[in-house]
Order: structure tokens, then sequence, then C-alpha cells
């Protein structure tokens, strides 16, 4: 019988953004699929994806033919993350946070407001 070691039943973040990343570009081809077969065959197709599975497929994908363990893919640490954290002044203070990922050519990325509690704004169309 299998040993099994408690730490690594334990849910563990990967690297950056990459769940959100990688199913936003798994949306992207899979809309772009179902438009393509309904233009060739008719009909209409769900898309359907989840963060959990998108963990799930990088998780298994391996490294180099072996599984991804902490001995060959080390997470990163605080100070490898300082050239994508900025830091917004707020009603919590000085806060620091992952910036904006894409760069634009034109108009650069970013947040016009920093994060306020809940209740903070009035919900309305802003004009």
């Amino acid at each position: 019988m299998e040993t099994v070691d408690s730490n690594s039943l334990k849910p563990r973040h990967l690297p950056l953004p990459a769940l959100d990343y990688c199913t936003g570009y798994l949306i992207g081809f899979a809309t772009m699929a179902a438009l393509a077969r309904r233009a060739t065959e008719g009909g209409s197709f769900l898309v359907k994806l989840s963060l959990c599975q998108t963990g799930h497929w990088i998780y298994n994908l391996g490294l180099s033919g072996e599984k991804i363990t902490r001995g060959n893919c080390r997470l990163p640490e605080y100070e490898d993350l300082q050239d994508a954290l900025i830091d917004d002044q707020g009603p919590f203070g000085l806060v620091r946070h992952l910036a904006p990922i894409v760069k634009l050519s034109e108009t650069p990325a970013r947040w016009t407001h920093p994060s306020t509690p809940y209740g903070t704004h009035a919900p309305e169309w802003i004009t």
C-alpha cells in the first residue's frame, strides 16, 4: 500500500496568474473553434472551462518528461516578484499587488482607483 504525504494534499499556488491567463487563452481558442465549426457545420456549441481543470492540466503537463515537483519547479519567492508588483495608496493604506501583466502599445494598462471597502461607492453609471 502506497503512503501519501499529507503535505502533498494541500492546495498550492501556481506561479503568478497562470490559471487566469491559460484559462483565458483556452476560452478564446475554444470559442474560435466553436465559431469555425458553426460556420462549416451549423448548429451551436457550448464552451465550458474552469480554473480548477486548467490547474490540473498545467500540473500534469510535467517538465521535461517529469511531473512538476518541489525539486524541479521552484515557486517564486517574494523577491522574485518585485518587477511584477506595484504600490497603491488607498483606504487600506499602502497596498502592494500584482501590476497589470498586459503591455499595450498606446495606452498603459492601469487601475483608476485603488482597492476600497465594499459599499464605498454608490451603484451608479459613470458618465
